[in-house]
């Protein structure tokens, strides 16, 4: 599955015409077949990639939007540099409950405010036909050219619920299954990721310098002129759990200039 994503991904950076026309195809027959059989919009989407090594003994749950490309690769470079299995999976948080015990569980978080905003930007104000297929297709109420306002108020109604939301805007307890009895000897927090990739490493004994940040935010500030406080309440309640857990704290607004 992941072959013929990285395809597709492929066919829409390509600037022949055919390329795009045959991409339109794809994503038309995607459409049906998710509309008539995976109804992705109609449940909650738990299949975030999780990164296994037996040899290692660890299990690294991964959230999107939270120094995912960076973890993952940075594993994997690990993986070739000291020759270790390394395995990618997407099956649901629920298949990782058991099986585990005695393999070092970790995983990063993000505050809410500033995951939000990420997602916002790269899922709907950036997106590409293929996010427009994969994550907006099918969801009511949602569509790429609402503002990031109506986005944040939009998470906030029955259609935004975590009951049938997306990974990349689920509440981040669901996604690690702590709702379900999951358990982590480590998680770390992106405000602090150097640190957290520090005490990654050396809990699984790998060399630290093999995570290369990879899409690194240029303004990590930037998410802030986009709020309100209104906006900053409503994100706080909907992810009171994430708050709450992890011990996230509404960001100081800028002052309004005179």
């Amino acid at each position: 599955m992941r072959t013929l994503r990285k395809s597709i991904y492929r066919l829409e950076r390509a600037d022949a015409r055919w390329a795009r026309w045959l991409l339109a195809l794809v994503l038309w027959g995607y459409r049906g077949v998710d509309r008539l059989v995976l109804r992705r919009a109609t449940r909650m989407d738990l299949a975030s990639e999780k990164v296994v090594s037996h040899d290692q003994r660890f299990l690294c749950v991964v959230v999107p939007k939270s120094g995912s490309r960076t973890l993952i690769a940075g594993l994997d470079a690990a993986a070739r540099l000291r020759g270790f299995d390394l395995t990618l999976d997407e099956r649901s948080i629920e298949a990782f409950l058991h099986g585990y015990e005695g393999y070092t569980t970790f995983a990063v978080v993000r505050d809410p405010w500033s995951r939000i905003y990420s997602c916002y930007k790269q899922k709907l104000a950036q997106a590409t036909p293929i996010t427009k297929a994969r994550t907006l297709h099918g969801r009511r109420g949602l569509h790429a050219s609402m503002s990031f306002d109506a986005f944040v108020r939009w998470l906030a109604t029955h259609d935004g619920r975590d009951d049938v939301a997306d990974r990349h805007w689920m509440s981040q307890t669901k996604i690690l299954g702590m709702d379900r009895g999951m358990t982590y000897d480590f998680i770390g927090r992106l405000d602090a990721f150097d640190e957290a990739l520090e005490a990654i490493a050396e809990r699984i004994g790998i060399p630290t310098h093999v995570f290369a940040h990879e899409l690194r935010t240029a303004r990590p500030d930037e998410y802030l002129a986009h709020y309100t406080p209104a906006l900053v309440r409503i994100v706080a309640e909907r992810y009171a759990d994430d708050v709450e857990r992890f011990g996230f704290v509404p960001p100081d607004l800028p002052s309004p200039p005179d």
